[in-house]
């Protein structure tokens, strides 16, 4: 994005993109693979997007230390 002479970096939509990845079709193995490319905090941001069903699968993703680390953010 450009604002006058200053060139502005879009920052991604981390917490849309990790719950697309929750969405989707992919084996738990890929799917965790692609969650832990994220920051916890991020993975934290994204809970506000995904329904209990969704919530849980990513629960059951994650080992206990990682998860510990989402849910401080949370």
């Amino acid at each position: 994005m450009k604002i006058g002479n200053i060139v502005m970096a879009q920052r991604r939509d981390y917490k849309t993109e990790i719950a697309e990845i929750i969405r989707s079709p992919i084996t738990p193995q890929l799917m965790l693979g692609r969650i832990l490319d994220y920051h916890e905090h991020d993975i934290a941001d994204a809970l506000e997007l995904l329904d209990k069903d969704e919530r849980r699968r990513l629960y059951s993703l994650l080992d206990t230390e990682i998860l510990s680390d989402v849910l401080e953010y949370s």
